[in-house]
């Protein structure tokens, strides 16, 4: 093994511990549901805005507890009360398919896109 091929994986293993760290994946055998990432839609017509998260589906950033949407009927953005307590970051739950927008109306809810690849 060369030497640079000993540092890659070093560096990859290295990689791996911190996301480990900061991610907790309880790994419970379940139907699931979807997981909702930046962008994706809300029963109103508003949209997720996700920044916190360094876990991603694809290119988009997976949404945590307390990141925002918007809604069709409220001004402004709300928090999403994330449910996804089986895959976390940083003791921050992820948002599943169906987790409340806590806007004024009551009747916001995220929607996980069709073609979401993850779910817990």
């Amino acid at each position: 093994m060369t030497p640079t091929t000993t540092a890659a994986k070093s560096s990859s293993r290295q990689a791996a511990q911190g996301w480990s760290e900061r991610m907790n994946w309880k790994g419970k055998k379940s139907m699931g549901k979807a997981l909702v990432c930046n962008r994706d839609e809300t029963t109103t017509g508003g949209h997720v805005i996700a920044k916190a998260s360094t876990m991603f589906d694809g290119e988009r950033r997976i949404a945590l507890d307390r990141e925002m949407a918007t809604c069709g009927r409220c001004p402004g953005e709300h928090p999403i009360q994330g449910t996804g307590t089986e895959m976390d970051e940083d003791g921050r739950a992820s948002v599943l398919d169906g987790d409340q927008v806590l806007c004024p109306c009551g009747a916001n809810h995220v929607k996980a896109s069709p073609d979401a690849g993850c779910s817990t």
